[in-house]
């Protein structure tokens, strides 16, 4: 398994600081637009009253409509906050589409297996890594079994819940 302290999403890696997410967004496009709220956080082993920084870049008030590109960053309770959650969607004008399989090869090249593979009804591919506190990768072949990271943030960026 690959060491996620190697991997980089458009010079974004796992441990850096909001300010450094920030350098490397604005160093990838200068236009997107950068929204940071404090999501609370409802779960008594990491403190009820706690909050957590999650950082938007992307288009305001889409309904989040992937046909524009979409940054995601959460980072930890702990001060100073690191990145522990990163997620990209990034469109593609319909003439200019790589065929999915192409990509998926493409994403297990420069990442490895992803820990949890899942196609939604819509056939939209989602690949997620999740790895533990001492960076070994965690793996489900019963999607249901591994409720990911990306999940809760899946639910959180959509505005509709804390984590519990």
């Amino acid at each position: 398994a690959r060491d996620p302290a190697g991997f980089d999403i458009l010079g974004m890696k796992l441990g850096m600081s909001v300010a450094e997410i920030q350098a490397a967004i604005k160093a990838h496009n200068p236009s997107l637009p950068i929204d940071i709220r404090k999501q609370p956080i409802y779960d008594h082993k990491l403190g009820v009253g706690k909050f957590m920084e999650i950082l938007d870049a992307g288009p305001r008030d889409t309904g989040r409509l992937l046909a524009q590109e979409i940054i995601e960053v959460a980072f930890t309770v702990t001060q100073p906050g690191r990145a522990f959650y990163i997620a990209r969607r990034a469109p593609f004008p319909p003439n200019q589409r790589p065929l999915v399989d192409k990509m998926v090869q493409q994403v297990r090249q420069k990442y490895g297996p992803e820990s949890n593979p899942a196609v939604n009804s819509a056939g939209i591919t989602d690949l997620s890594w999740v790895f533990d506190k001492a960076g070994k990768q965690l793996f489900s072949g019963n999607p249901t079994v591994l409720v990911t990271c990306a999940d809760v943030m899946r639910n959180l960026t959509n505005r509709n819940i804390g984590l519990s």
